[in-house]
């Protein structure tokens, strides 16, 4: 079916994709430009291209795609959305990831490698640890820190287990390699 539309929203422009055009799918737009509308997402903004897939699992390549799961918690489609995000701002900067990488290796030489502790691989593992730290400083910014941090509790009872746990639980040590790495935003 792939309807697009496009919405204006402080300043960007943005498009989305429904693939089925499902009225899950229509809802799911509903929700992104009400969330784009009340917060300014322009710093973490680096794709406005939206696709919509209700059954499919979200990621940020080759198109940022979202599913309709969560329509009725803005806030956590809205974390959905920052992730997938991150990753974009992630592969522009794809050297200073990759030194980020090269240090979370030399701290935690041995890390899951498959979900729900890990991420699919090794290395998908340790670039996460850099996504979900900027995840979290990201809605802390937008929500404050109680709502960041319930969010950030509740998705590590659900994936990247251990992933979320260093964003959570080693603030410090993450944020300092993401940091040293150049990589915040």
């Amino acid at each position: 079916m792939d309807p697009l539309e496009s919405f204006t929203a402080r300043g960007t422009t943005w498009t989305f994709q429904q693939t089925t055009g499902t009225e899950q799918e229509t809802e799911a737009v509903r929700q992104l430009k009400r969330i784009l509308g009340r917060h300014d997402l322009s710093k973490w903004t680096f794709t406005a291209v939206v696709r919509i897939d209700a059954q499919d699992i979200p990621h940020g390549h080759p198109v940022l795609t979202m599913n309709a799961n969560h329509l009725d918690k803005d806030e956590l489609v809205l974390a959905v959305l920052l992730h997938e995000e991150i990753h974009w701002h992630l592969s522009a900067r794809i050297e200073d990831a990759k030194k980020a990488v090269e240090e979370f290796r030399r701290i935690y030489p041995a890390v899951p490698s498959a979900p729900p502790e890990g991420a699919r691989d090794e290395y998908s593992t340790y670039l996460h640890l850099i996504v979900n730290y900027l995840e979290y400083l990201s809605l802390q910014q937008i929500l404050g820190e109680d709502d960041a941090r319930s969010i950030l509790e509740l998705w590590r009872q659900k994936r990247y287990r251990w992933i979320y746990g260093k964003a959570l639980d080693d603030t410090n040590g993450t944020g300092s390699v993401v940091m040293n790495s150049g990589l915040l935003i």
